[in-house]
C-alpha cells in the first residue's frame, strides 16, 4: 500500500519524458513507470494535463544572512520562515545554506546556533554548509569528521575577501594552507570541499585600482572579479584537490575559463564539480544594463 500516486501526467526523468505513474512512499518515490491499476494508495492525484518533476534542491541558499555591503549596520536577508515559503510554492523542496564559522567560535556551536534559528520554521526540507573563514585556530580542523558524522558533510571555504577589508566586516578569506588542512580532513572522512574561487591579490587591487579612476558603478564588477582571477583560483585549488584527494564542488562560476579548468581535471578523473546561475549562462559583458535599456 503506497501513500501516494500521481497518475496521469508528463513525467520528467533523467531518461526522457513520459505518461507515466508516481509511487510515493513516506517521503521517498518508489516506482516510476507504466500505469499500474491495481496499485493502491492512501491518496490519488490526477496530473492529467500537467508536468510532473521531482522536488528541486537548491544548493546555494543564503538565507537570514548578514549583508556584508553594509558593514555598520545589521540587516539581514530574508529568513528561513519567508524565504522557504516561496520555494515551495516553485517547487524546491530542499535548500541548503550555511553556517559561517569564524575564530571566535567552533563548529558545533556555530551548527547548534544555525539549527535553532531553523528549526520549525522552514516550509521546506534543508541542511547547511558549513563555512571556514579567517584565521581558525587549527583544532577547527578536528571537528570536521564529527561534523560530517553527524550529516553535514560539505565545507564551504573562500580562496579571497570578496569585498574590501572593513574593521567592521567578519573574514570570508581562509589562506590555502587552512585550505589544504580542511582538505585533508574532508577527503580522509568522505566530505566535500565548497569553493567560491577568485585570486585575492587581483580582487583587492582591482578594488583599489578602479576607486582610484572612480569606476565604482556595479557594471563593472566583472572587470573587479575577472575572468582570470577565476582561472588562477580554480587552478590552484584544483592542485590542492589533486595533492590531497579531496573532492571540489565550485560554486557560482562565471567564466569560460573556469568552466574549462574543471572539465581538465574531470579528464583526469578527479572529482571536481561546479555549479553556474543562470545570468552568468545568459548574459555577456556585452549585455545592455537596466539603465541603457531605459535610456532607449
Amino acid at each position: 500500500m503506497l501513500d501516494l500516486l500521481v497518475r496521469g501526467g508528463d513525467v520528467v526523468t533523467p531518461q526522457g519524458v513520459g505518461k507515466w505513474t508516481v509511487g510515493i512512499k513516506g517521503e521517498q518515490i518508489v516506482s516510476v513507470g507504466v500505469d499500474d491499476r491495481s496499485l493502491e494508495a492512501a491518496r490519488v492525484v490526477d496530473a492529467t494535463g500537467k508536468i510532473v518533476v521531482p522536488g528541486g534542491i537548491e544548493p546555494h541558499a543564503h538565507l537570514a544572512s548578514l549583508i556584508g555591503m553594509h558593514p555598520t549596520g545589521r540587516l539581514f536577508t530574508l529568513g528561513p520562515e519567508e524565504d522557504t515559503l516561496g520555494m515551495a510554492f516553485g517547487g524546491v523542496t530542499t535548500h541548503i545554506d550555511f553556517v559561517f564559522v569564524h575564530p571566535a567560535t567552533d563548529i558545533p556551536t556555530a551548527l547548534r546556533r544555525r539549527v535553532e534559528r531553523w528549526q520549525g520554521k522552514s516550509y521546506v526540507d534543508y541542511s547547511f554548509h558549513v563555512a571556514l573563514g579567517g584565521a581558525l585556530p587549527t583544532r577547527i580542523f578536528d571537528q570536521i569528521p564529527e561534523a560530517i558524522q553527524e550529516g553535514f558533510p560539505s565545507f564551504k571555504v573562500f580562496t579571497n575577501e570578496v569585498l574590501p577589508p572593513h574593521p567592521k566586516r567578519l573574514p570570508f578569506k581562509l589562506d590555502f594552507g587552512r585550505i589544504g588542512l580542511a582538505m585533508e580532513r574532508a577527503a580522509r572522512h568522505g566530505g566535500i570541499m565548497v569553493v567560491h574561487a577568485e585570486d585575492d591579490d587581483i580582487v583587492q587591487f582591482n578594488y583599489e585600482r578602479f576607486k582610484e579612476e572612480g569606476l565604482t558603478d556595479g557594471a563593472n564588477l566583472h572587470l573587479v572579479h575577472s575572468k582570470l582571477s577565476e582561472k588562477l583560483a580554480f587552478t590552484r585549488t584544483i592542485q590542492m584537490a589533486a595533492a590531497t584527494g579531496a573532492a571540489v564542488y565550485f560554486v557560482h562560476t562565471s567564466a569560460r575559463e573556469g568552466v574549462e579548468s574543471v572539465v581538465e581535471a574531470r579528464g583526469h578523473n578527479l572529482p571536481i564539480y561546479c555549479e553556474t546561475l543562470h545570468h552568468y549562462a545568459s548574459t555577456t559583458d556585452s549585455t545592455p544594463s537596466r539603465a541603457e535599456v531605459w535610456n532607449r
